[in-house]
């Protein structure tokens, strides 16, 4: 029997997993690559923000796999400018355009099973928001089959699954905060501390992560990564500083460090995110921008109570609906 991950537990249903949101704390776009896709620096923490899923055998004999939404994500938020349709409103699929049944199917194929799977996922997390919600939900599937199907891949192959399913997929696979890079495939687990308090909006207004990058411009790219010390490994000084900052809890110096490339690109398409970034800027977060592809926009605050504050000036403006979740832990964080 494999190890359970600490995310997951057995019960006589099946088994329960919580798949968290995520948020991107750095985020780089150094130029686009000959296959198409951009090459990335990100660093991505998750936080308490769930999905969760419910993984069980199917009948004997039923090699199906099947998905059930149970969708406990809000409606519609405020007023909205008819310029798309909310995060929260988009319509969830069921079939193999889902990644949780994509997952599943992919591995159950390299495991060399035939049996099925039902999944009732209860999904909070908003879609088309630059939280992962998707990404998460299929890292947690992929948990999930190897324990409902006791065979257990090594980790560098289920990561090139999770790969295979999608960009933000390896990054939410493992356990706490990482920098990505490439397309999101290259992983390095970054232990940050706990409990940073955050506030995030999620606009009337969804942005997909394609239209996102198809806005981008040359001048929206930042300087390709480069190996100054000979040792082979690229590194980025403004990511370091970040991290070192983090660590030490002092959001002051991290907040100038903290960028989101594909921010100019959203902001094309949509006002929203101007309207959210002036709006932070007038409240008493430490730093603030919008997370992943968009169109959810977060701030960092000092603590929880001033947290709580701000969300509460922002429900009072009827911005979008408002969420303040704090990051988790990650293993070996001090």
């Amino acid at each position: 029997m494999t190890r359970l991950p600490a995310n997951a537990r057995r019960t006589p249903a099946g088994l329960i997993l919580q798949a968290p949101a995520k948020l991107n704390l750095y985020l780089d776009v150094l130029g686009r690559r000959g296959d198409g896709f951009h090459e990335l620096e990100t660093l991505i923490t998750p936080i308490s923000l769930f999905d969760t899923l419910r993984v069980a055998p199917s009948a004997a004999g039923d090699p199906s796999l099947t998905l059930r939404v149970h969708d406990l994500r809000p409606p519609t938020p405020g007023p909205t400018d008819g310029d798309g349709p909310a995060p929260g409103g988009d319509p969830i699929p069921t079939g193999s355009d889902n990644l949780v049944i994509r997952a599943l199917a992919t591995l159950r194929e390299r495991l060399g099973v035939s049996a099925g799977a039902v999944v009732d996922l209860w999904k909070r997390i908003p879609s088309r928001a630059g939280l992962g919600g998707g990404s998460s939900d299929a890292a947690a599937a992929l948990h999930a089959g190897q324990h409902l199907w006791n065979k257990r891949l090594p980790p560098g192959e289920l990561a090139g699954i999770a790969a295979e399913i999608g960009s933000d997929v390896p990054a939410l696979l493992a356990a706490g905060a990482t920098v990505c890079r490439g397309r999101g495939e290259r992983v390095t687990p970054t232990p940050l501390p706990a409990g940073m308090a955050c506030v995030l909006v999620q606009p009337p207004v969804g942005l997909g992560a394609g239209q996102v990058f198809s806005q981008l411009e040359p001048s929206d790219y930042g300087a390709p990564l480069h190996d100054a010390a000979g040792s082979g490994q690229l590194e980025s000084r403004p990511l370091e500083r970040l991290i070192a900052a983090l660590r030490g809890g002092r959001l002051a110096d991290a907040a100038p460090l903290m960028q989101n490339r594909l921010q100019a690109a959203a902001e094309r398409l949509t006002p929203w995110i101007d309207r959210l970034r002036h709006a932070m800027a007038g409240l008493p977060v430490a730093a603030h921008q919008m997370s992943g592809s968009g169109s959810v926009y977060f701030g960092l605050c000092e603590t929880p109570k001033l947290a709580g504050r701000v969300a509460a000036w922002l429900r009072q403006q009827r911005l979008g609906w408002v969420y303040t979740p704090r990051t988790l832990e990650s293993p070996g964080a001090a």
